[in-house]
């Protein structure tokens, strides 16, 4: 199945290593990680798969793209991805730092096109990255950015999610807030990364995270100097408006006016957003059939931990209940009373008989 020549490493993380690799039929280099999905907790594994099953549908310009993917040694995810040359925007960020070199505001321009871009795309299915940074976005040998790491990636519900995740530094007051949100933190984020790569220096930082999530919802606003033209600190003031409702949208970004020739430069150098024929939809039900196989033992083994936890607890409760003084035997008996509720209504999601009265169905055979 591998068609490609292992080279050099290049990265390396908790749970796997990155290497740079090239195929044996053309000779191009790609990015090969490896991920030991077993070593991860339930969380980290989901996260994984999340991402792999929404690089494996979507297909934009300014997405890292997937090229191939399967699993070694039973439980090892690999994934070759495109190579960006140019290594990530933080690292450009950083070294513009370093030299006190500021970004040109054409340079600008066509970067929050091209992730404006990407982000109305995902936005449009009903995806959230939520977690937009530098760090994130890759840059070809062109100068194409790729916006990668979907692992916090979601679906929202009715457009909101209550989840808190991210990076600090760029999370919307509604999000740090543990507010229900939506799409518009992406915007937020994109636009903390637009202040950031203007004035060199993050929109909002602090020592602590109390005094961080004050400065997000109360402090005073960040504002850049006038090197730049009022139309582009503008935009950037436009996405870091606390309001969520009055914070524009990715599509009203890319409508901007001043931004029509950073669209049309952008497309002429890249390309259209979009392949040939594409119209636009993601369909998040593919996963690579290696990939899908492994995700589905592993929510198989997650089920089965559930229900023994329940069953376990349901048991304990028993004996507890068996030796109870007088005095806490009503107590004790309505405790046993909702785990086995709770038992019950899980085997009831999962398809499950019900367990044997008596026994607090401890045996977890029926999960198989």
């Amino acid at each position: 199945m591998d068609g490609y020549m292992t080279e050099n490493v290049i990265g390396r993380g908790a749970y796997g290593t990155a290497y740079m690799c090239k195929s044996k039929a053309t000779g191009k280099r790609y990015v090969k990680k490896q991920v030991r999905l077993a070593r991860q907790s339930n969380k980290e594994r989901q996260a994984s798969i999340t991402e792999l099953r929404i690089l494996s549908n979507i297909s934009h310009r300014n997405v890292l793209r997937l090229v191939d993917a399967w699993v070694e040694s039973g439980c090892v995810a690999v994934t070759i991805t495109e190579l960006c040359e140019c290594g990530d925007l933080l690292s450009q960020l950083r070294a513009r730092c370093d030299a006190q070199r500021p970004f040109e505001e054409v340079h600008l321009q066509d970067m929050i096109v091209q992730l404006a871009s990407c982000l109305q795309y995902l936005h449009s299915n009903g995806l959230c990255h939520r977690d937009v940074k530098p760090a994130n976005v890759f840059i070809s040998d062109t100068g194409c950015l790729k916006l990668a790491d979907f692992g916090l990636a979601t679906v929202l519900k009715d457009g909101l999610s209550d989840t808190l995740c991210g990076t600090p530094n760029y999370m919307c007051p509604e999000l740090i807030s543990e507010r229900p949100y939506g799409a518009k933190s992406d915007v937020w984020a994109l636009g903390c990364v637009m202040y950031e790569l203007t004035a060199l220096k993050p929109a909002f930082s602090a020592f602590d995270m109390p005094g961080l999530v004050r400065k997000i919802t109360k402090g005073p606003m960040p504002v850049l100097h006038g090197a730049y033209s009022e139309q582009w600190r503008d935009a950037v003031r436009w996405m870091l408006t606390r309001e969520e409702a009055s914070r524009p949208t990715a599509a009203d970004i890319l409508a901007l006016p001043f931004l029509q020739d950073a669209v049309m430069r952008v497309q002429q150098r890249h390309g259209p957003p979009l392949p040939p024929g594409s119209d636009g939809v993601i369909h998040l039900e593919h996963l690579p059939l290696a990939l899908a196989r492994l995700a589905n033992r592993f929510d198989e083994q997650d089920r089965e931990a559930e229900l023994r936890a329940a069953d376990d607890d349901v048991h304990r409760k028993e004996q507890q209940l068996r030796f109870a003084p007088a005095a806490l035997q009503q107590r004790w008996g309505k405790e046993l009373e909702g785990a086995r509720m709770r038992a019950a209504a899980l085997r009831k999601k999962l398809g499950l008989p019900k367990a044997a009265c008596g026994g607090g169905g401890r045996g977890v055979s029926g999960a198989r």
